[in-house]
């Protein structure tokens, strides 16, 4: 009779574990536990474990809601299978080793409001999917090889608060779009291969305060709306193709702490790195 209810406990014990989590859910991070060689991340998951032990993973009402797996190793693809954790709010695979392009089906997760896959070996362009992600609110993909330019979808992001894409290979102008983003306060995307000029429209975000468009390829007018961002503390525009002179409102920006830009003074002609 002991024995029996000794069985009947860990019987017990086992399935609560694993009832702790939907089983789409289950079979989702095991998909990416495949797809990046789990067995040689540096904390492995024992997938005969509950998945509430599983490290990185947060679960709340039996669905998984964070998914964080920064700096682990892992090696591989992302699985499209990670669309089905649809109550996850967070996904940071940040400074692993992933390759290929970002799955087009992460853009069914509704819920997701952090999604950071930077410091990877990533290719191709931000899928437009990407873009109905309404809730979002942090998009980091800086340090890769993405490509493309960035579209005009940038602009349903309207809860968007830090969009970070340094070093990569991204192309284009910049789109008008981004005058939608009034929530932001980080816009990065030093390092690229954007041309065009600096949107009037970046100039209404109020809530900025870092902006970095460092090493590309843009050109044209420094605007002097720049001056109407109040709460800018960091501004970079060097090594840039701009054409005007240096514009004296900026130096109305009272809280700035870091300005990096170089300019043509009119009486040298000469580029001034401030």
């Amino acid at each position: 009779m002991k024995n029996l209810n000794l069985m009947l406990a860990l019987f017990i014990t086992y399935f609560v574990g694993f009832s702790q989590v939907s089983l789409e859910d289950r079979n989702a991070l095991v998909a990416l536990n495949k797809a990046t060689k789990g067995e040689n991340w540096i904390v492995q998951w024992d997938l005969n474990a509950p998945v509430n032990t599983w490290y990185g993973v947060r679960i709340e009402n039996n669905r998984v809601t964070q998914l964080e797996l920064v700096n682990n190793n892992l090696s591989g693809t992302i699985p499209a299978e990670l669309a089905t954790l649809s109550e996850l709010k967070k996904l940071n695979l940040q400074q692993n080793r992933l390759i290929g392009t970002i799955p087009a089906e992460l853009g069914n997760l509704n819920q997701l409001m952090v999604l950071n896959l930077s410091f990877n070996r990533l290719i191709g362009s931000i899928p437009e999917t990407v873009y109905n992600l309404s809730k979002l609110e942090d998009l980091s993909l800086f340090m890769n090889d993405l490509t493309g330019t960035l579209s005009h979808g940038i602009g349903k992001l309207q809860n968007l608060k830090h969009l970070v894409l340094f070093n990569n290979n991204i192309s284009g102008n910049l789109p008008e779009e981004i005058g939608n983003l009034k929530m932001l306060e980080t816009f990065q995307v030093s390092s690229n291969q954007i041309t065009g000029s600096i949107p009037n429209e970046l100039c209404c975000l109020n809530k900025l305060q870092k902006i970095s468009l460092f090493d590309n390829k843009m050109e044209g007018r420094i605007p002097m709306s720049l001056a109407l961002l109040t709460n800018l503390k960091e501004l970079n525009l060097k090594e840039n193709r701009f054409e005007s002179l240096y514009p004296d409102e900026l130096n109305q920006l009272s809280h700035i702490k870091q300005l990096h830009i170089d300019i043509k003074t009119s009486a040298t002609n000469s580029l001034v790195g401030l």
